[in-house]
């Protein structure tokens, strides 16, 4: 059950379209098989989803882009001469949001890119769509320009291209015309790996070998790159600099399959480290039965309440046979239900569907997107838990198939975490350790992140740091066939000798996260007003603008605010103002409407900036008014289907006499001491002192957090327990008077 690893992407990175995880770009995706740049010139490339094998690449903590590595395109270049590197992103389409980071990744590799900082030379994380959609280090004018690298003789760099939004996958061209450094090429082994049906090396009947991994391995054992056989059965892989000798080794050759005519491992050298040498090694596979086996998977990285979320279903053909199958998902209720399918299905009762998929070809894999609709009903970080299962029988057989068995456990004596293969059987790829540290419970969040590959042999053992209090740790097959192993100490008991499957399955639990918008908005008053009462006068016409921002955990597709008007307000004076996206306005009656269709509002925790919005109106007073009365006034935003959030409650006191300054320092509430640990002392004047009274605490989201009924006039209380943070509190009388002040807790 893969739900503990969903949660913890859902949380750290982004939802990704699925659908395209298996469809990647040969060598785009991660850094060890970025695209080599051999010349300066402008190439145009297409923008995929997903990030690719190897997930967490880049440490949003040391990094300018928080959101990490977000539908990714890795390039790499090697400079021969000093120079400068100028290039600009340029998408096709003006609604695009480019992000880039270039590494020096000479002295540490790919893998330094998550656990130094120093490797980052250039980054821009702007929202690229004004006033121009391009991005890059190209020494423009604009937030989303950075200045030219500065590059030196003998380094490796590479480019992480960001499409951050993900909602229009338009092309985009990479412009390097501005550069000046030399560039040098990358050594490069390219080959073939051909089925052979009848067992006769060159005369027998060929045809692909599609989708087998190739390795690079030094003379270290270190993994140095990898490829997969494309659909004509050829693949490429690039060296990086510094390696004259590489060991190319056709892996994961598994049952019903064995290598044939070629050895598996075969060895090149090359004469210089560095160069345009193309080196050819071809690799065959044939079967040793005939028979089916498929791999099965359901994939959904949450659940968007209210909204349809395109999942999906993955079938790989890794048998020797080809046949239609048919496959079942059963979901926990009929507030969870398939809308459509790019395969047909039907309803069969107890909220399970039944999906009929075409035969799969030998080497191949179909790829079922799915249309999951989530209704209202559901609640917000609640989790749905849906069960898959293939029809199809396995019934390849290998004599000595022993299953792989891994142990995660944490030492809390020497701060470790413990990966044991206590099994007989060596692990046939690398696999990954996801470490999460320091939960931030505001933000319900990992602040930082790290990933290690690592291979073990029988009962061998692999241990790395923990570097925090707080944590969660997977441990997962980077070729995405086997399900993850988790541990924490975040209220969650450590797993060990946990089972890990490699052989294929047919059956699959998927549980992952329901998500939604979520607001912290306030409303302000232009001009603010003398004192605690913000007092103002009687002709005084009033600009409100009203703040939202979306901290939740999934993007707002549209925001809607109300704001009912009072007895006091001209409602003939209504003038709608600024905004930070279009909007259509509403008036009817004392009720006014905001609508942001199709505003796409982030969550905070992927773009501060993209998370905010705000909009303006102004209205005048009425000439009839009393001598003196009080002008509250409160707006409701809605954030698609949720409930609404209310801003706290803005007030104005209009008084008849002049304003004097004994009369504008007055004080309505003192709240000490301000900041504090822990323990606060409320002090009220005269108008409140002896009368009931609600004290609200909320946190700059709008949740109310404490509500304390008191009719003491100097009430005294030790929140020690809050987290770190500012703080609104709020005091409204019987009879409805309010006042309020911010705190910082420290």
């Amino acid at each position: 059950m893969k739900i503990i690893l969903n949660f913890i992407i859902a949380l750290t990175l982004l939802a990704f379209n699925v659908e395209d995880i298996y469809a990647q770009q040969p060598g785009a995706k991660d850094c060890v098989d970025a695209i080599p740049l051999l010349t300066w010139e402008t190439t145009t490339y297409s923008s995929v989803a997903g990030e690719g094998v190897v997930l967490n690449e880049v440490n949003y903590s040391m990094s300018c882009l928080s959101s990490g590595e977000r539908n990714s395109s890795w390039f790499k270049f090697y400079t021969t001469g000093d120079g400068l590197v100028n290039f600009n992103i340029n998408p096709s389409c003006g609604d695009a949001d480019y992000d880039f980071a270039v590494f020096d990744i000479t002295n540490l590799g790919c893998a330094g890119i998550a656990t130094n900082a120093e490797v980052e030379v250039s980054c821009n994380f702007s929202g690229s769509t004004f006033p121009t959609p391009a991005t890059g280090a190209n020494g423009g004018p604009f937030n989303q320009d950075e200045p030219p690298i500065a590059a030196e003789t003998g380094r490796i760099y590479v480019l992480l291209v960001n499409s951050f939004t993900g909602q229009n996958f338009c092309d985009y061209t990479l412009d390097f015309s501005g550069s000046t450094a030399q560039l040098g090429n990358f050594n490069e082994v390219i080959g073939h790996v051909n089925y052979n049906f009848n067992d006769v090396c060159g005369d027998g009947i060929e045809s692909p070998g599609h989708n087998q991994r190739i390795n690079l391995i030094n003379e270290s054992g270190d993994m140095v790159g990898y490829s997969y056989s494309n659909e004509d059965g050829g693949y490429n892989a690039y060296l990086p600099s510094g390696e004259t000798s590489v060991s190319v080794v056709l892996a994961e050759v598994l049952t019903p399959f064995e290598p044939s005519c070629f050895p598996s491992q075969q060895t090149v050298t090359f004469s210089s480290d560095t160069g345009q040498i193309v080196a050819n090694v071809d690799f065959a596979i044939r079967p040793t039965q005939l028979c089916s086996q498929y791999d099965f998977d359901y994939t959904a990285l949450l659940f968007r309440r209210c909204f349809s979320t395109t999942n999906s279903v993955r079938i790989s053909n890794l048998g020797t046979t080809n046949l239609a199958m048919d496959f079942t998902l059963t979901y926990p209720s009929e507030q969870v239900f398939p809308l459509s399918a790019s395969v047909p299905f039907e309803n069969i009762g107890n909220n399970t569907y039944l999906f009929h998929a075409p035969p799969i070809d030998v080497f191949q894999q179909l790829i079922v997107s799915i249309s999951d609709t989530t209704t209202c009903e559901n609640q917000l970080g609640s989790f749905i838990c849906v069960e898959g299962e293939l029809l199809n029988a396995n019934d390849c057989y290998d004599e000595n198939d022993s299953p792989l068995k891994l142990a995660l456990s944490s030492d809390s004596v020497s701060n470790l975490i413990v990966v044991r293969n206590f099994g007989e059987t060596p692990m046939p790829n690398y696999f990954t350790l996801y470490v999460n540290n320091d939960f931030d419970t505001l933000n319900n969040m990992f602040q930082t992140s790290n990933s290690i590959d690592f291979l073990l042999q029988s009962n061998e053992s692999f241990s790395t740091g923990v570097f925090s209090e707080n944590w969660t740790s997977v441990v997962v097959d980077n070729q995405g066939n086997a399900e993850s192993i988790f541990i924490s100490n975040i209220g969650n008991a450590a797993q060990t000798d946990t089972l890990v499957n490699l052989p294929y399955q047919t059956f699959d639990l998927e549980c992952a996260m329901v998500f939604g918008s979520y607001d912290p908005n306030d409303k302000q008053g232009f001009p603010e007003g003398f004192g605690e009462l913000n007092r103002i006068e009687k002709a005084q016409a009033i600009n409100y603008r009203i703040r939202f921002q979306n901290t939740g955990s999934d993007t707002a597709f549209t925001v809607v605010i109300l704001d009912t008007l009072g007895e006091y307000f001209d409602l003939s004076s209504i003038v709608p103002g600024a905004s930070s996206h279009p909007y259509t306005f509403y008036h009817e009656e004392n009720v006014i409407k905001f609508r942001f269709n199709n505003i796409d509002l982030v969550q905070k925790s992927l773009n501060e900036e993209a998370s905010i919005g705000f909009v303006e109106f102004r209205i005048k007073q009425k000439l009839s008014n009393p001598i003196s009365y009080t002008i509250e006034n409160q707006a409701a935003i809605y954030f698609d289907f949720n409930d609404p959030i209310y801003t706290p409650v803005h007030q104005y006191s209009i008084y008849p006499l002049p304003l004097g300054i004994d009369d504008a320092s007055q004080i309505e509430m003192n709240v000490s001491p301000n900041p504090s640990a822990g323990s606060v002392a409320f002090n009220f004047t005269n108008k409140w002192q002896g009368i009931q009274k609600t004290i609200l605490v909320s946190d700059l989201s709008g949740r109310t957090i404490k509500s304390i009924e008191t009719a003491d006039n100097v009430p005294g209380f030790n929140w020690n327990g809050l987290p770190a943070g500012t703080y609104l509190i709020t005091v409204i009388s019987k009879n409805g008077l309010r006042t309020s002040c911010r705190w910082t807790k420290i």
